[in-house]
């Protein structure tokens, strides 16, 4: 759209995606290419993919990111580690949020989301209006006035400082002075132009665009928002346990984390971890620095099984494909990531990958009990490894009266209380032997 060019490269995009993350709204993400153990044959196409920035390298100018967005369209299933370059013509942003116009001195350009019609109206009749999703530029100074479709308005606002709420102003558009208010739960970005250098201090997920250049992802434009220190809230006196599993990792994740309070410090990978192809891939990114001051690992629970299990069936024909992780390569992976695992010198539990209820659902889907095949399959690599304690998810699911309603369903998923406390209370159990077998270790 012409007249959203004329802001400084990027800004109005920032703006989108800005409004989109801080009110839950979707995000549009590049394309969708296969990954993991079975490599894409066309790179892997980043443009508007959503990263967790984890290694920064200033001198070759790329840092590498975690993604969770990143699936085959088949199987669901994806490769979640990134690699992006930047050059001194990619542009970062910075997207901030602000609970309200307090910090803001006026005028500046604000860019005013997803208007209704009634305050379209209102607005080009010279009367008030509301809307409650807003992002404001530091760094421009042009205001264009509506877009095509009228769904954004750019235009110089000034916030009203008699206003001890701090939720209105007026915005200036074709010579009058239009008063404004936010509407309820407002969602308001501060979106600002830094430097790369900004990167190499505090944590940020970034959202990248641009190209490939070669083997190479350069980015034209990063979108980035500050993310709190992961040690924030840990009590320094209680061990850190990491859990790296998948979407069953994040149903028993709150009761879990409260069953533990007050013996360990919980923390969960952001992303799914999805297959062994995934966890191959991106355990380093996943263990964080470790080795440093605070960062460090004294319980790590991991599984990967029900994205490996994956495989297309026709209940009409009782026809079943290929897993998505054969078994001999689930094994393979199994063992490099345990590998990994051992150099953070963290006790390891290994988690049994649920069932499979008996009526399962979709296209893309899995076969009941095929979690018997993965789990005895694991447990041929885990008795290599005789120090890692079992927390056996699977045979809780199985023997427990409370998911007998579960074992009639069509999803894998957890959901009730009792059920998600019951996974929960089995974690916490796990990390208490963790713990107990540690503290024996060090009388030895």
């Amino acid at each position: 759209m012409k007249r959203q060019k004329k802001l400084f490269p990027g800004c109005f995009a920032a703006g989108l995606a800005a409004i989109a993350l801080l009110s839950g709204l979707p995000v549009a993400h590049g394309a969708e290419v296969g990954a993991g153990l079975q490599a894409a044959t066309a790179p892997r196409q980043l443009s508007g993919e959503t990263v967790s920035i984890f290694k920064v390298d200033p001198a070759e100018q790329c840092f590498e990111g975690i993604a969770s967005t990143a699936y085959d369209p088949t199987m669901k299933e994806g490769e979640s580690r990134v690699k992006a370059y930047w050059d001194e013509k990619t542009q970062f942003t910075r997207v901030a949020p602000v609970d309200d116009f307090s910090k803001i001195s006026g005028p500046v350009v604000a860019d005013f989301h997803y208007m209704s019609k009634p305050d379209v109206d209102a607005v080009k009749a010279g009367r008030p209006f509301t809307t409650k999703l807003v992002s404001i530029f530091s760094d421009e100074r042009k205001a264009t006035g509506f877009t095509r479709d009228d769904k954004h308005l750019v235009a110089m606002f000034t916030p009203n400082r008699d206003d001890k709420k701090h939720t209105s102003g007026w915005i200036h558009f074709e010579g009058r002075d239009i008063p404004f208010s936010l509407g309820r739960k407002p969602a308001i970005a501060m979106i600002s132009s830094v430097k790369a250098d900004i990167l190499q201090s505090g944590y940020w997920s970034a959202r990248i665009f641009g190209n490939y250049a070669g083997n190479r992802f350069l980015i034209s434009r990063a979108e980035l928002r500050e993310k709190p220190d992961p040690r924030q809230g840990d009590d320094p006196a209680l061990p850190r346990i990491l859990v790296i599993g998948d979407s069953i990792s994040m149903n028993y994740d709150a009761s879990a984390k409260e069953a533990l309070r007050g013996k360990a410090n919980y923390h969960r990978i952001e992303a799914n971890g999805g297959s062994t192809g995934r966890g191959v891939s991106s355990i380093d990114l996943w263990l964080g620095s470790y080795w440093e001051k605070g960062f460090q690992w004294d319980m790590i629970q991991f599984n990967h099984g029900l994205h490996d299990l994956n495989q297309r069936g026709y209940e009409k024909d009782a026809v079943w494909g290929d897993f998505a992780v054969n078994i001999e390569d689930y094994k393979k992976n199994l063992e490099l990531e345990i590998q990994t695992l051992k150099k953070t010198g963290a006790q390891l539990i290994w988690c049994t990958t649920t069932p499979v209820p008996a009526d399962p659902e979709g296209k893309a889907t899995r076969k009941p009990d095929a979690d018997l095949i993965f789990n005895k399959a694991a447990m041929e690599v885990m008795s290599k490894h005789p120090e890692i304690i079992i927390n056996d998810l699977n045979k809780v699911v199985r023997s427990s009266a409370v998911f007998d309603e579960w074992r009639k369903g069509s999803n894998v998923h957890f959901k009730t209380p009792a059920e998600l406390s019951a996974l929960g209370q089995s974690v916490a159990s796990a990390v208490q032997q963790a713990l107990d077998k540690r503290n024996a270790d060090r009388k030895k």
